[in-house]
């Protein structure tokens, strides 16, 4: 198997531990047993193999058999028993001679299968102390690694569920029928009799689950053989009971793979073509034959034709991907035109669509390209493959003609939600959202909610909020009151939703939606709508200071949007940048910028104010975002740009969202004239952060009002704002914060006891009103010199205290390690009255 042969070892960590702490047992006297025990493929071998090497590693001696007796060795000694149900009696003996035996220091270590485990062996673990590791099937984070350099994006996704968390089927499914996976289930299929197999091979025709008359007449045999033969593969453990009363399923979909493979082709179409004969006889649903349909058809076979595209209809909303394949069969099958037209224009249709649903781009491309101009169902679909790769000034041209060619009758609301939604990232027009909420008053309460979602962006960019939230909670209220599977053709609803709720700083809501919408997406596996939403769940998870869950979002959006699926990658390299400025990785943000800002996506100036926030050049003057991301646009420009920051602040203020204004409140007082009203700045965005519960802009407030404090000679309330700030910035596993709060703590370090510095007269008094907080312009007024004459003094108190900052002088004046040299005797007695 794959993670066997390749060297491979993951997801057992926890098994590979529990053994090893055996192994330290068995060192200091203990004999031991352990009870491996896991369905075929998970990774029994594995295991086994990776702590046999290990102990050797340590020191033990290792044996794999006892036939010749235990050998009498100096140090632990390992036994491992690899496949134990297959010498069930042997197995039960060793334990039992192992357990009594007088020796100490050895660990038993069987792997098998509880199913085909006989009763002798099972009589002997039940009788000793043993320790069990039942192993399951691996969790999505740890099957990635078997999938590294091997699948990408939706096919890793995709595979996981496939093959349910099972190494061995994820092997089969890459290596294909001829890999030593398949060799492995094929020997356990050899085995068996030939009448035997002959009834696995047509069950594994009729798939999981069948019935024992159904196989008959796939086998065109008796039924009166069928039930002992199955019989027979229950005992090997090929079958086993299925959901019904009268049902059976294979072990696995990898063996009942290999089983159908190891049939002769010719016998297998012949198979398939009795299935479907008797599943349509008996009147079962076009779902229940269109495999075998699909697998055994004949072209022009207009019925064959007609029961797939019944079956991909009935399919469509939950499995796409299934429902494009019987489309692309049904079209295979389907007579040759012109009588055919239009059900091959009404399939084409379907196919681009279900094609689209599910990510396979190139089979959208090919469908639209076989649909005549104009076809209004047509436009709709390829704006939405534009929008995914890329082409969004492409997706609104279409969209735009479509609507132009509309008659006053005609339904224009899906048309004019999509053109909406185009600019759903940048500042949506007012007319397009407005248009999407007009055409859509009469339709169906879900293209409302769409539109109703839109419109609250857009008024959201537009600065006004209280719009905003009427929109988004009219559009929030309708979305909920469907169900999961109303919903799963409107994931783009859900995420505008999600997204307007985002913006709107109404973080619970959005991810309630935003988590919904991954769920479905995932259910169905409709990748290119799971995109937005992994993009918009880790935006809130960010900000609220939940790191390492955005950036597990960002990993799996970045996988499921392929370098040919630009416009999705250019939003999921948007977060990962994002992301990786707050792992103090700015190298990383500004590739991923780079990456994007090659392509012409209009999310070009949200990509430049991150890029210029990671070290790169700064946003372009004729960049224009919406309301809600001018504060990017300023934090990016800083320090440089107290004009922006003024900007930011008043559009703040005007969307009146604590989150944002916290944000404005601390880029305001960066450019604060005095220490004081930086502290009272740092102090609202302090408040106004932890209202909203975003902890890394509360972190950032308490960095900038513990600087301000030792501005102000209050070193003990610096470092009370400090420590705070340090627990935040670990909760938040944030690099970029620990290190902000590192270097404040520099900067407001007092010196070491003893330590002192001593200034002249006229500098000590500059230095203490540096440290009351006063600019160069008031010291310069308040001593009767001149502006330049203080920064030349200022220079001078620089150097002499070894610092770089005010906050600095502050620090050192506050805590009085700094003194005036006393004046000369003659100077004193010149002040003293005659």
């Amino acid at each position: 198997m794959l993670h066997q042969s390749d060297g491979r070892f993951a997801g057992r960590t926890r098994e590979l531990a529990v053994l090893t702490r055996l192994l330290s047992e068995s060192a200091v006297g203990r004999t031991v047993i352990a009870d491996v025990r896991g369905d075929p493929g998970l990774g029994k071998s594995r295991l086994l193999a990776e702590f046999g090497r290990l102990a050797r590693e340590a020191g033990a001696h290792v044996v794999t058999a006892i036939e010749a007796g235990v050998p009498d060795v100096v140090g632990p000694l390992v036994v491992l028993a690899d496949d134990a149900h297959l010498d069930d009696a042997e197995w039960a003996d060793a334990v039992t001679a192992l357990a009594r035996r007088p020796r100490r220091g050895i660990v038993l270590v069987l792997a098998r299968r509880p199913r085909q485990t006989g009763p002798a062996l099972t009589a002997a673990l039940t009788s000793y102390a043993r320790v069990e590791l039942a192993l399951e099937p691996l969790a999505a984070q740890d099957f990635e690694p078997l999938c590294e350099g091997r699948l990408d994006g939706e096919e890793r996704e995709r595979a996981h569920r496939l093959c349910a968390g099972n190494p061995g089927r994820l092997a089969l499914l890459l290596e294909g029928p001829d890999g030593p996976a398949a060799s492995a289930l094929l020997a356990e299929t050899a085995r068996l009799r030939e009448a035997i197999r002959l009834v696995a091979q047509a069950a594994a025709v009729a798939g999981d689950p069948f019935e024992p008359e159904l196989v008959a007449r796939v086998a065109d045999v008796e039924a009166s053989t069928v039930l002992p033969a199955l019989d027979e593969l229950l005992a090997a453990d090929v079958v086993r009971p299925g959901p019904g009363p009268a049902s059976f399923v294979f072990r696995s979909p990898a063996l009942r793979e290999v089983t159908y493979r190891s049939a002769p082709a010719g016998w297998r179409i012949g198979a398939h073509r009795r299935a479907a004969d008797a599943l349509r006889e008996d009147g079962q649903p076009a779902v229940r034959f269109a495999e075998h349909v699909e697998r055994a058809g004949r072209a022009g076979d207009g019925l064959g034709a007609g029961a797939l595209a019944e079956a991909a209809a009935a399919t469509e909303v939950h499995d796409p991907a299934t429902a494009a394949g019987w489309y692309a069969a049904a079209l295979r099958l389907l007579p040759e035109p012109p009588a055919q037209d239009t059900r091959r224009r009404g399939l084409l249709t379907a196919l681009a669509r279900t094609s689209l649903a599910a990510g396979r781009t190139a089979e959208t491309a090919w469908a639209l390209a076989a649909l005549p101009a104009g076809d209004p169902d047509a436009a709709l679909i390829a704006a939405g493959l534009a929008m995914v790769t890329g082409r969004e000034a492409e997706a609104r041209r279409g969209l735009q003609d479509a609507l132009a060619r509309m008659g006053p009758g005609d339904d224009r609301s899906s048309h004019a939600v999509a053109l909406a939604e185009t600019a759903m990232f940048g500042s949506v027009p007012d007319d397009w959202a407005a248009e999407a909420v007009l055409a859509a008053s009469r339709a169906p309460e879900l293209v409302r909610a769409h539109a109703l979602a839109l419109h609250a962006l857009a008024r959201l960019a537009a600065g006004d909020p209280a719009s905003a939230r009427r929109s988004a909670s009219a559009a929030a209220e309708l979305t909920d009151r469907h169900s999961d599977d109303e919903l799963l053709t409107e994931l783009g609803l859900v995420a505008a939703v999600g997204w307007a709720e985002t913006h709107l700083e109404d973080d619970s809501a959005a991810l309630r939606h935003f988590d919904r919408g991954i769920e479905l997406a995932r259910s169905a596996g409709r990748w290119p709508a799971l995109v937005p939403l992994l993009v918009g769940a880790g935006t809130v998870y960010l900000r609220r200071g939940r790191q390492a869950t955005a950036r597990e979002h960002a990993a799996t959006a970045l996988r499921l949007a392929p370098a040919e699926r630009a416009g999705s990658r250019a939003l999921v390299c948007w977060l990962a940048a994002r992301v990786a400025l707050a792992a103090a990785d700015p190298q990383e943000a500004l590739s991923l910028c780079q990456e994007s800002l090659r392509t012409d996506t209009p999310l070009a100036p949200h990509l430049r104010s991150v890029a210029a926030a990671a070290g790169g050049p700064g946003p372009s003057s004729s960049d224009e975002l919406p309301a809600w991301a001018v504060l990017d646009l300023a934090e990016a420009a800083a320090p440089q740009d107290a004009d922006g920051a003024r900007r930011a602040l008043d559009a703040a203020t005007g969307l009146g969202l604590p989150g944002q204004l916290a944000r404005a409140e601390l880029l305001a007082a960066r450019f604060a004239p005095t220490a004081v009203e930086k502290l009272v700045r740092s102090l609202e965005a302090l408040r106004l952060a932890t209202a909203a519960g975003h902890h890394p802009v509360t972190c950032r407030a308490q960095i900038a009002a513990a600087l301000a404090s030792a501005e102000l000679g209050d070193p003990d309330r610096a470092a009370a704002y400090l420590d705070s700030a340090q627990v935040l910035a670990e909760q938040c596993s944030s690099a970029a914060l620990a290190a902000s709060v590192a270097a404040a703590r520099g900067e407001t370090a007092t010196p070491a006891a003893g330590t002192s510095f001593t200034l002249s007269q006229r500098e000590f008094q500059i230095a203490k009103l540096v440290s009351e907080g006063r600019t160069n312009r008031q010291i310069a007024r308040t001593l009767g010199v001149s502006h330049k004459t203080v920064e030349t003094h200022l220079s001078r108190i620089f150097g002499k205290l070894e610092v770089s900052s005010r906050s600095e002088i502050a620090s050192l004046v506050g805590g009085s390690a700094v003194k005036a040299r006393p004046r000369p005797v003659k100077k004193q007695l010149e002040n003293i009255p005659a």
